[in-house]
């Protein structure tokens, strides 16, 4: 039986290794495309059986070559700090965007089926209310959340019109190993992790008590293996339930690393929310996904990764 083609663009960055790696391999034939700005070759050295292609989302050619007889793309492949994208919101828009565009075009073109979008919940901006679910009204507070809208409505647009199928991830505040910490706009948890083991100051923006969703990588990678079987275009919200503060997880990575630590506050960053739980029922119930790592298991995983202990 002829395996099934999957193209991931982005397959080399910190999410999207870990979806090449949970991939069945003896169903599907995994194609790795990454233009290696942020990801890695060394984050699939464990990994077997893919091919890997270096390439621009934003190069038609680049697109449409990889795309011949495939039927499921993966699109991870996105700048995604929102302090960054104020100081780059030109280049923002034309990875996120046109870089969507490209590849829902190279879709078209090729016949491939079904798109599975990483999305954010920062498309949502600041909600005040608790529980919101996929159905709360986006609006983005910062130029990073409202390209990945942007790439949403670029999808839904092609399934209404060319009866493409989707399936759109928002996920909360992802972490785990081989996750960046060394840009000025990186996550806060390897920045954190990183600053200690270094016996540098945790720097925290604002009074710290803005609060994260934090959902380990394997389990983003698990909802994502998921929707390659889901019905056609559904909208999941990708998180844990958990609200925890970043003066929490200040705490928390001092007492892993069990050294003195100094902890320091400055004014808040542009776009920063304070932080609202997110209704999941809808993945539970249609995915039957849900979190199998508690925060403090990924935590001391992600830990361990930095520390060498792995």
């Amino acid at each position: 039986m002829k395996k099934i083609k999957v193209v991931i663009f982005g397959g080399a960055g910190f999410v999207g290794n870990s979806i090449v790696k949970l991939i069945d391999k003896k169903k599907y034939e995994v194609v790795v495309f990454d233009n290696l700005s942020t990801g890695f070759v060394s984050n699939l050295e464990d990994i077997d059986e893919f091919e890997f292609v270096t390439g621009d989302i934003r190069k038609e050619c680049d697109v449409d070559n990889v795309l011949n007889e495939a039927e499921i793309v993966y699109h991870l492949a996105a700048l995604t700090s929102v302090e960054e994208s104020f100081y780059k919101s030109e280049l923002y828009y034309e990875n996120n965007v046109y870089g969507t565009h490209n590849i829902v075009r190279g879709m078209l073109k090729n016949k491939v089926r079904k798109i599975i979008y990483s999305s954010s919940s920062a498309v949502y901006g600041e909600v005040l209310a608790n529980g919101y679910d996929e159905n709360f009204l986006p609006n983005p507070n910062n130029i990073y959340g409202l390209t990945k809208l942007d790439g949403e409505y670029i999808i839904k647009i092609y399934a209404i019109n060319e009866g493409l199928e989707y399936t759109i991830l928002r996920y909360q505040n992802v972490y785990g190993p081989k996750q960046s910490f060394d840009s000025d706009y990186c996550s806060v948890i390897p920045l954190f992790i990183n600053n200690a083991l270094n016996e540098k100051v945790l720097k925290i923006y604002g009074d710290g008590e803005q609060r994260r969703d934090f959902v380990y990588v394997e389990d983003i990678a698990n909802a994502n293996i998921l929707s390659m079987n889901s019905g056609a275009n559904e909208t999941f919200n990708v998180a844990t339930g958990e609200l925890l503060s970043i003066n929490y997880l200040a705490e928390k990575i001092k007492q892993i690393v069990n050294k003195k630590i100094k902890i320091e506050h400055y004014p808040p960053r542009k776009g920063d929310d304070l932080g609202s739980v997110v209704d999941t029922s809808r993945i539970k119930d249609e995915l039957k996904w849900s979190p199998q790592t508690t925060f403090e298991q990924g935590l001391l995983k992600t830990y361990n990764y930095y520390a060498g202990k792995n």
